[in-house]
């Protein structure tokens, strides 16, 4: 029998400041037992602020050149600035479109 190293991340992040979702923490949660009993390493962030975010995603990036397989799963709130795409965290700032791009994680990050 062929054995992987098998790593996830998985975050779900609900509770955003005026416009809370009910789900993603929870699907998080799914995501994470489901990928525990299938052998998977997971590390799961819930409601994380954009600190947090950036530390689990660069983590699990370096990790990935230790394992052969790795997924990523993200719940909550996103958007497109200027073509970009961006996961926002719980502490994103939505004042404008800068606050919310300097405070947010862009996903075309290499």
């Amino acid at each position: 029998m062929l054995t992987r190293k098998l790593t996830a991340l998985t975050i779900g992040n609900s509770t955003y400041p005026g416009a809370a979702l009910n789900n993603p923490v929870n699907d998080a949660e799914d995501i994470s037992s489901a990928l525990t009993a299938l052998g998977f390493s997971v590390v799961k962030l819930t409601d994380a602020k954009i600190e947090e975010l950036e530390k689990a995603i660069l983590s699990f990036k370096d990790n990935l050149n230790s394992n052969d397989v790795g997924l990523f799963y993200f719940a909550g709130h996103g958007m497109q600035i200027e073509g970009e795409n961006y996961i926002t965290a719980v502490d994103t700032k939505f004042a404008d479109q800068l606050a919310a791009k300097y405070s947010s994680y862009p996903l075309n990050v290499d």
